[in-house]
């Protein structure tokens, strides 16, 4: 899939090796002129992307239907 939404709502923590694969996600469907995007992220891991200083590598969004409407802006 060129363009792929991660509905994190169930998501209570990341540790660096989830990082790493979330990292390693974009940047496969990015060159492949695709979009890796959040939705219903957790406080809680917003918090922590932002602090290991990724809170503006992935675009987040309330809902999915907010997300899947967004791909390809």
């Amino acid at each position: 899939a060129r363009h792929v939404v991660l509905d994190l709502a169930g998501v209570q923590y990341i540790d660096s090796t989830r990082l790493g694969e979330l990292i390693a996600s974009h940047v496969a469907v990015s060159r492949h002129g695709g979009q890796l995007k959040f939705a219903r992220t957790p406080a809680r891991v917003t918090e922590l992307l932002a602090m290991a200083g990724l809170g503006d590598l992935f675009e987040q969004f309330p809902s999915v239907d907010d997300a899947v409407g967004s791909v390809g802006r």
